[in-house]
């Protein structure tokens, strides 16, 4: 199935072909186009933290991952909220990343995973390179 919204510029596409698969068949038509993966909340627990500073090399070191636009940790409850485009990072990326510093980190859950649903994906594009 294919949705096309012309106002933003995406179309979402459901089905079992790869990603790679979908580009080249936007691209093949005329337009640019490129995956993009929705917001998803991954949470941590985050054992080793006592204080603020800790807490702050926590953050700086989770930010700095490509993908993750936000980062919430919570001293008292030794948790972090991390939400990005999580298509090239995995939640091990980010334990590794607060281990970096420091500090040991495992997965809680996923709060909410990608809008998008398996076997489907968004395409975004649009000018065409096309003559008409």
């Amino acid at each position: 199935t294919v949705s096309v919204e012309l106002e933003s510029a995406r179309a979402t596409v459901t089905g079992d072909a790869p990603d790679s698969s979908l580009v080249t068949a936007v691209e093949e038509a005329g337009f640019s186009a490129s995956p993009i993966k929705e917001e998803s909340r991954i949470s941590l627990s985050i054992q080793g933290m006592s204080c603020g500073h800790c807490t702050r090399k926590v953050e700086k070191a989770l930010i700095a991952i490509a993908g993750v636009s936000s980062v919430e940790v919570d001293l008292a409850a030794g948790t972090a909220a991390v939400s990005g485009a999580f298509s090239a990072t995995s939640p091990a990326a980010l334990a590794h990343a607060v281990e970096e510093v420091g500090f040991h980190a495992s997965l809680l859950s996923p709060q909410g995973g990608p809008a998008v649903m398996p076997g489907s994906a968004i395409i975004t594009g649009a000018s065409s390179s096309a003559a008409t």
